[in-house]
């Protein structure tokens, strides 16, 4: 399923030079129901202004980008690492944005990208993980199959796009 993906880290300067592509896939997330900060319509604006962002951290270290792609270097999905910056949390980070096209999805796409990311943070000496969802999603169940425990819900947490508050639920991983 997924032998045609490869996920690898990527820099600021690659950033820049894929941001369109990159904006694509945040934008096809949000206008299908992702809650990942942003609400239908993204425009391709703010789309590009959150991932100029995202390089700015790269180059500051305060944030790690990977990226899935497939045969052809088509980015399909993302996952960012943000490290804890605080002396007595360095064992720890925070795993956000973990976006999958649509047309890639069903594939085992996230999968690769959340084991690649338990990997790296391995690697950087980390030994614990958080993430979180908006509770119901199609990401909840994924989480839970690779090994992350549910460790509460928040109700009310996340504005959804027809202006309710839904609930979002919290993730641990200790490597």
């Amino acid at each position: 399923m997924t032998d045609d993906i490869q996920v690898r880290r990527i820099g600021a300067d690659e950033v820049d030079r894929r941001l369109e592509r990159l904006a694509d896939i945040l934008i096809d997330c949000v206008a299908h129901g992702a809650s990942v900060s942003f609400l239908p319509p993204l425009s391709r604006r703010r789309a590009l202004v959150y991932w100029r962002g995202v390089a700015d951290a790269v180059i500051c270290n305060e944030r790690v980008l990977l990226t899935a792609e497939d045969s052809t270097g088509q980015i399909v999905g993302t996952v960012q690492m943000v490290p804890a910056a605080s002396e007595n949390q360095l064992h720890s980070a925070q795993v956000v944005k973990v976006l999958v096209e649509r047309s890639a999805r069903r594939r085992g796409v996230g999968r690769r990208l959340l084991s690649s990311v338990s990997e790296l943070a391995r690697n950087q000496g980390k030994i614990l993980l958080t993430l979180s969802t908006t509770t119901g999603s199609a990401a909840e169940p994924l989480y839970a199959s690779e090994g992350w425990q549910r460790m509460g819900i928040i109700p009310g947490c996340v504005l959804a796009s027809d202006g309710t508050y839904r609930s979002a639920t919290f993730f641990y991983k200790h490597l």
